[in-house]
């Protein structure tokens, strides 16, 4: 579980030294033991130490932005404010010699899936959607004329049509 893997986390002492991981010490001061302390959510606790070690190599704005983003695609499965991109290049490098693009090639072209395999069994097992609808057929061609969201799984990427990329 969570705690386990802090429990692991190599390193943590050192961390400690810029106080990034007082958290997970206890109250008497020793090691953070998750099988004796049922009080701290060790989700918390990760959170909070990831803010801590991005606010220490990038700007407090940053980590809270992505903090921020984090919780809205994978706490709230909402579609957070910034979103990598990917457009009509990507998919085109995909599509091979498929006579025109699917669903699967625009996966794939995302890079939400390394092959057309994978991208065809996460469309099985009802892990896409497009704008939130999800895809069941293979051959499903989302329209390319205007941006969209792809989900595939918890992971999120936006498509922009060529011209219209930031």
């Amino acid at each position: 579980g969570d705690g386990a893997f802090l429990a692991r986390l190599p390193g943590v002492a050192r961390v400690d030294e810029y106080g990034a991981a007082s958290e997970i010490r206890n109250a008497s001061g020793g090691a953070w033991d998750p099988a004796k302390d049922s009080t701290t959510n060790p989700m918390g606790v990760k959170k909070r130490l990831a803010h801590r070690l991005a606010s220490m190599y990038h700007a407090a704005e940053a980590a809270d932005r992505a903090a921020s983003d984090f919780e809205a695609q994978f706490s709230r499965r909402e579609i957070p404010e910034t979103l990598d991109e990917f457009g009509p290049a990507e998919i085109e490098a995909a599509r091979g010699q498929a006579p025109k693009a699917s669903i699967v090639e625009v996966i794939v072209g995302s890079g939400l899936a390394p092959s057309k395999s994978m991208a065809r069994r996460l469309i099985e097992q009802g892990a896409v959607s497009v704008e939130g609808d999800r895809v069941t057929a293979l051959d499903h061609a989302p329209g390319l004329e205007s941006s969209f969201v792809l989900r595939v799984g918890r992971k999120m990427k936006r498509y922009v049509p060529a011209g219209q990329r930031s």
